[in-house]
């Protein structure tokens, strides 16, 4: 496994925003504004202090396409419409990165053709990785009858990143595996379908193991002429499992 670069990775987080702040928050999502495609961004911030924050847009490719600088006031919102800001152009979509000085919620509202399909709330942060240890960002995908799943892989970060892809089948085999790269602030896009084909038990995990940088997942669903999409940008050390309360956690103390 590489070394990480864990100053560079958070040097590359304050750089990327100009804050002179002291601990920042990093949310990043998937944006489109391919021919049609449109995303409503709100930022809520849920903090009783002034939240500085930074919103840049990069393209596929990791080009900086558009970026904002501004201040919410306590419990105050705001929002951005893309189609504003971002011609419509084929490789106008990837990854859309925030930082800001204190916690926000982002209210996302993705739509075609000026009609909504699908709102997502994300208040989960990008993690900022360690040395020497491998991440797993886990989502869910589906191939059964006529649905489609595409899989967003995206970099947010300035330094190179890569792993392994793993579509696992409803009983846990692996439909497809293969390993995976993104230089800084790239994006690839996968149809799920079109690799492991329709069938009804072509569904299940969908896993992106990390090993060199930090990566997040969306993934976009499609059935029956229904779309919807989801953000996964909260990875864990690979392997893990998350910690359930103790029995007694919630009793209160005699």
């Amino acid at each position: 496994m590489k070394m990480r670069s864990v100053v560079g990775l958070v040097a590359a987080c304050v750089l990327s925003c100009g804050l002179a702040v002291s601990a920042q928050h990093v949310y990043a999502v998937y944006y489109s504004r391919s021919p049609g495609q449109d995303l409503e961004v709100n930022l809520i911030n849920a903090t009783a202090s002034d939240n500085t924050y930074e919103i840049t847009a990069f393209d596929v490719l990791g080009s900086t396409s558009w970026e904002a600088t501004a201040q919410l006031a306590p419990s105050d919102a705001t929002f951005y419409l893309l189609s504003e800001y971002l011609p419509e152009a084929a490789a106008q979509w990837g990854v859309l990165l925030i930082v800001s000085a204190s916690e926000l919620v982002l209210g996302l509202e993705y739509s075609f053709q000026g009609q909504l399909y699908a709102v997502e709330i994300v208040t989960d942060e990008v993690v900022i990785p360690s040395e020497e240890t491998a991440y797993s960002l886990v989502a869910y995908h589906t191939a059964v009858s006529d649905a489609v799943t595409a899989a967003i892989l995206m970099n947010p970060f300035l330094v190179d990143a890569s792993g392994r892809l793993i579509v696992r089948g409803a009983d846990g085999s692996i439909l497809h595996q293969a390993d995976v790269s993104l230089s800084p602030r790239a994006s690839d896009i996968l149809n799920l379908a079109e690799i492991v084909g329709q069938g009804a038990r072509n569904w299940g995990a969908v896993e992106l193991e990390i090993d060199e940088g930090m990566m997040i997942l969306a993934c976009k669903y499609f059935k029956s002429g229904i779309i919807q999409v989801a953000n996964v940008s909260t990875a864990r050390p690979a392997g893990s499992v998350p910690a359930e309360p103790s029995a007694d956690a919630g009793q209160k103390e005699d």
